[in-house]
């Protein structure tokens, strides 16, 4: 993936969204792209409300629309970055990031895990985050509150469908970006085993479990092979076990920021559009989410 030129930001003056919009400009700056500021007002006065106030209609409408270009404007001033563009849309606020993502051709939308409104977080995420993680542009980036300023670790979750190279090349350019590591992991299911492990003696299955993580290691350094020309030197992780929780646990006892994933890389299961493993990352990982969308 090449160096991106323009990132939108959602922001609702949240503090979760200050954070996305940090992590955004600390990119840029690498990139020398410009950040878009995209503040979506999801509900105006009506007739019924202007009546109740005794105020014109229109006029309300004005006011709430230029108070929050004001504030907005005034947000922007405070990232000191040199190119910051502020923008207000109308509707609902993931289809208006979406609408503008395509308007200028952005490379990545960022946000943060929930909003000033989210009272009851839909899974771990924001109504919008999940939105946009499921139906949403082709990155999405969803960073969490472990994000400080700094990422210091990234990991790639790959699983050599399709998109798992756009995963690894997007995980890599943040990698630069940020001056991170780079791990790219790769998990073999051992559930086909372990549902043997009744029927046969646990020394045939720990071999075969060794055996699985050997071909796994070998798949996933031809995998690399493949991809050349990448910014950093990834550090391959080749491990077996359940997708899902071996993932968590490597998320956790790495100490990851930031994890990249990609959708439709397995058989869907009912309630998770993007797969089961993606879906647990996006809405339960405590580092921040790099979604790739396959197909996009």
């Amino acid at each position: 993936m090449q160096d991106i030129e323009n990132l939108i930001v959602g922001v609702d003056f949240s503090a979760r969204s200050r954070t996305a919009a940090e992590m955004a400009v600390c990119l840029a700056k690498r990139w020398h792209a410009k950040v878009e500021l995209v503040h979506v007002v999801e509900v105006l006065p009506g007739k019924t409300e202007a009546k109740v106030m005794g105020l014109d209609e229109q006029e309300m409408r004005t006011t709430i629309i230029e108070e929050a270009r004001r504030e907005l404007s005034e947000f922007a001033r405070q990232l000191k970055y040199r190119d910051v563009h502020v923008e207000i849309a109308i509707g609902r606020a993931s289809e208006q990031l979406t609408h503008r993502a395509k308007e200028i051709n952005a490379g990545l939308v960022i946000i943060g895990d929930s909003g000033a409104r989210s009272t009851e977080r839909r899974n771990g995420l924001g109504a919008t985050a999940h939105w946009l993680v499921e139906k949403g542009p082709n990155r999405v980036l969803v960073v969490k509150p472990r994000y400080h300023g700094r990422l210091d670790k990234i990991a790639a979750a790959v699983d050599f469908s399709p998109v798992s190279t756009a995963v690894l090349e997007s995980a890599a350019a943040v990698a630069a970006a940020s001056n991170s590591e780079l791990s790219v992991i790769h998990i073999c299911s051992t559930m086909y085993i372990q549902r043997l492990r009744h029927v046969y003696h646990h020394e045939l299955i720990a071999r075969a479990v060794e055996e699985l993580t050997k071909n796994s290691h070998e798949q996933l350094e031809e995998f690399l092979r493949s991809v050349p020309e990448l910014p950093v030197k990834p550090k391959p992780v080749a491990l077996c076990g359940s997708p899902g929780a071996t993932l968590a646990a490597y998320l956790r006892e790495e100490q990851i920021d930031l994890v990249a994933v990609g959708t439709g890389t397995s058989p869907r299961i009912a309630g998770f559009p993007i797969g089961s493993t993606t879906n647990w990352v996006a809405n339960d990982s405590p580092a921040s989410v790099l979604v790739v969308h396959s197909g996009k």
